[in-house]
Formats: C-alpha cells, structure tokens, sequence
C-alpha cells in the first residue's frame, strides 16, 4: 500500500506536473467544444476548466523547488536544464493563474446572466492555447532535466556538469 503514495519531493513533483499539461490541454478541447456548441452550460463549465488549471499548476509549481533539492547532483541531471525548466514553470504558472482569475471574474460578471458570451469563450480558448503551448515546452524542458536521450544540442554548449 505504501507504494501507492510518492515517496519524496521528486516523486510529489512528477505526479502533480502532469496535471497542468492534460488539464490545459483538456480544457482547450472543452472550450472549443463549448464554442462551436454555443450552449451555455458548456461554456460555462470549459471557464470554470480555466480555473481548474490554473489551481492544479500551484501544486506543481511548488514542488518543484523540494524536487530540486532531491535529485541535485545525480547523474545525468543537468543543471542548465533545470534553470530553464524552472523560469518556464514560473511564467507558465502566472500566465495559467492570471488567465484562471479571468474566467473566474467572467463566471462572476455573467452568473446572473441568461447567456454567457461566445466572444467571451473564444478569448479565453486563445488564452488556454497559449497556456497549453507554454505547459507543454516546460514538460518538455522538465523531460530533459534527467532524460539526456530527449536533449538537443543546438542550443549553447552542454554544461560540463550535464553528464556525470
């Protein structure tokens, strides 16, 4: 049964960080649908996705950090990967919570309202691709974080530190 719950701050990382790639990704399908569907239930469910995503990336975000400490030094970690993951997490996470707050403000303003706006979904389904383009390149620079067989080298010199 213990080995059902992650085991340190690593293992906490990798399960929380798969939430805010599929949920952005989930939610930009929902909010498409919701568009072409133009009901207003859906629409309003694909917003209150948003929100979802963007409380779903704090967990993700935080336990970064924690995991940091944890695999320093092991080999094949790199260094350089891991400073770039970390800035991309950082902007994916306010670009996810600033855009969450926004589809919570519209749930709020348009609550009492008979339909929730089309223009409104359309601007919050641009908004999630943006957020799913962004979760997806910090996945990706998180992969590479460990897994030196996903790294490209077209970018500057590897690290001396990358490969132990």
């Amino acid at each position: 049964m213990t080995d059902l719950l992650p085991a340190n701050a690593a293992h906490w990382h990798l399960v929380t960080n798969h939430l805010p790639v599929v949920g952005s990704l989930a939610a930009a399908l929902l909010l498409a649908w919701a568009w072409i569907k133009n009901t207003d239930d859906l629409k309003r469910t694909a917003a209150a996705s948003l929100v979802l995503v963007a409380l779903v990336s704090i967990p993700a975000f935080l336990t970064g950090e924690p995991s940091e400490r944890h695999i320093q030094g092991l080999q094949g970690v790199s260094p350089r990967w891991m400073s770039n993951h970390e800035d991309l997490a950082e902007i994916a996470l306010w670009v996810a919570i600033g855009v969450g707050a926004v589809a919570l403000a519209a749930l709020i303003v348009f609550r009492k309202h008979p339909v929730f706006p089309r223009w409104a979904i359309g601007a919050l389904l641009l908004a999630c691709l943006l957020i799913c383009g962004l979760m997806l390149r910090t996945a990706n620079h998180g992969g590479k974080i460990r897994h030196s067989e996903i790294r490209t080298y077209s970018t500057p010199a590897a690290d001396p530190g990358d490969e132990h």
